[in-house]
């Protein structure tokens, strides 16, 4: 009865757990959760014996948390920075806890702890901001992005996962986008064990209008590249797959060339369901498009599919263009 597992002996410290936890991290959000532990192991926290971490430790750590003043902006930790840590830590003690290393999970907080700020309601483009963005005037790169995410209704990180691959120009009555990956190949954000799958959006006429210039020539012109199957449809300097950050700050560049406030890029996902809704989309035939599909795929070259969903994309021509 004396014996201990390696790795679950009683100098096992919350650092030194939290170090081969992460190493064997391989989901997608592992960067996520070392830059989230960060944040607590340099503390005294950290130092603890792991078996002897109770839920008053757990609950004194948020309150530091809350106190802690961000080095990037001066200002105290968001609720949500704290929530995010809290949870990443949340997910090591349960691990712990599977793993043998504790009997008792710590992580147990009073309600109203962590209060996370309600997500603010986005607000859409407006139809003439909308033009602005497909302006002959705009950067063919900006140019296209806008495109993409006003005629699509693409997550950001979708619109950052397209390839020349991902384009089937050859369909009826519209073309399409197969979607398929996220940043630089990751999986959808809401594939899971449920069978979610990847889908396809219709390509509205317009969209294929620039994106024909962008193939012909744009695309070579700014990465002095053909563009091939594999490459990014839309890349970043090095034709390598955008990361969160660069596309925001292209979306940025976009606002500025337009002349158009920034609502964020999510908003054009916004945008397109509102004014598709507008020009008389019914809303659960709007949601295949921008949904992944639980079911079977749509399969572009059968008309029962996937006409309905081509005249969703042409009821934009109806709030936009008219």
């Amino acid at each position: 009865g004396t014996y201990v597992r390696k790795g679950a002996s009683g100098a096992t410290t919350v650092k030194s757990f939290a170090a081969r936890w992460l190493n064997k991290r391989t989901n997608r959000t592992a960067k996520d959760d070392a830059r989230n532990l960060e944040h607590v192991l340099w503390r005294p926290f950290a130092s603890q014996r792991i078996e002897d971490v109770r839920p008053h430790h757990v609950i004194q750590l948020v309150k530091d948390l809350q106190a802690t003043v961000s080095k990037r902006t001066g200002k105290p930790l968001s609720s949500k920075s704290v929530s995010n840590i809290y949870g990443t830590l949340h997910t090591m003690f349960r691990d712990a806890r599977i793993d043998g290393a504790i009997s008792v999970e710590p992580c147990v907080l009073p309600r109203g702890t962590i209060n996370r700020r309600k997500k603010q309601k986005r607000t859409p483009y407006a139809p003439e901001e909308v033009l602005k963005f497909l302006s002959l005037d705009m950067p063919e790169d900006l140019r296209v992005l806008a495109a993409l995410a006003f005629f699509t209704g693409m997550r950001e990180g979708e619109l950052a996962g397209l390839t020349w691959s991902s384009w089937v120009r050859d369909a009826k009555p519209l073309g399409a986008l197969h979607v398929d990956a996220q940043y630089s190949g990751q999986v959808l954000k809401t594939e899971d064990e449920a069978g979610e799958q990847s889908r396809r959006v219709p390509v509205h006429p317009i969209l294929a209008e620039i994106l024909s210039e962008w193939h012909r020539e744009g695309f070579e012109l700014q990465h002095c590249t053909k563009p091939k199957a594999s490459l990014p449809l839309l890349p970043r300097k090095g034709v390598h797959h955008h990361t969160k950050s660069s596309l925001y700050k292209m979306w940025r560049r976009a606002c500025l060339a337009a002349t158009v406030d920034n609502r964020s890029l999510h908003s054009t996902r916004h945008t397109f369901t509102s004014l598709t809704r507008r020009g008389g989309a019914r809303k659960d035939v709007v949601e295949r498009i921008t949904h992944n599909a639980k079911g079977d795929i749509v399969d572009e070259y059968t008309t029962w599919d996937w006409a309905p969903l081509c005249e969703v994309v042409l009821c934009l021509n109806e709030a936009v263009l008219d």
